[in-house]
């Protein structure tokens, strides 16, 4: 496994993630935050992100949280794809 230096992806402005996750439960929450996590850490202003699922997913309100913490500052879309999204995090 090779190690990416902090500053990997300077100009790193827009993302999408087409997931197929065959387990159950579905591990993708969690790699989605790993994912993330290294975005925030590689100091990537994010301006649009696309966040896909094979199955239908429902996002968790503490995803949403820390995502929009870390990247709301500098996000304009945020789009989700077969994935749901409780009213209380809209």
């Amino acid at each position: 496994c090779r190690v990416l230096p902090s500053n990997s992806f300077p100009y790193l402005t827009h993302l999408a993630l087409d997931t197929h996750c065959s387990l159950t439960p579905s591990t993708t929450p969690t790699l989605w935050v790993e994912i993330f996590a290294k975005v925030a850490e590689w100091g990537c202003a994010l301006r649009a992100v696309e966040l896909k699922m094979s199955h239908q997913l429902q996002v968790g309100e503490s995803f949403l949280h820390d995502f929009l913490l870390a990247h709301g500052g500098t996000l304009k879309q945020l789009a989700f794809i077969n994935c749901g999204v409780g009213l209380e995090s809209v």
